[in-house]
């Protein structure tokens, strides 16, 4: 869910910059998975374990779509994250994609980074007061 509204945000607001990015390079762990994108930019993300059944299933079930791995690279960005597989990869390497394009938002300077700061300190919560 916020993956996905995510990604509608990012084809909202950055469509422009998104459309023209593609996958350079792609490396898939055990514990992270990381994205280089065509301009350079990189993400990581935590490898979720794939689940049993897409590791051990048929020959006719398997996963040869198009980011199968001989087919990942040269792909654009907004192919990977408007792919619709429920494989836990592909969840990874869009989680990397989201992390390798934020950075370019980040060191853009729009964004003020806090650090040493725990992120409840900054919420507004007083007794009473209900969340949305």
């Amino acid at each position: 869910m916020i993956l996905q509204e995510t990604i509608d945000l990012l084809k909202t607001k950055y469509a422009n910059y998104i459309e023209g990015l593609s996958i350079a390079d792609v490396r898939i762990g055990l514990f992270m998975t990381v994205i280089k994108l065509s301009d350079g930019s990189i993400g990581v993300s935590s490898t979720l374990m794939p689940k049993d059944s897409e590791i051990h299933c048929k020959k006719s079930m398997r996963d040869f779509s198009d980011f199968s791995p001989l087919k990942i690279t040269g792909k654009m960005i907004l192919e990977l994250l408007e792919f619709h597989e429920k494989n836990t990869l592909i969840k990874c390497m869009k989680i990397a994609a989201l992390n390798a394009i934020s950075s370019k938002f980040i060191e853009s300077g729009k964004y003020k980074i806090l650090r040493n700061t725990d992120p409840i300190d900054l919420m507004d919560i007083h007794s009473g007061k209900q969340l949305p």
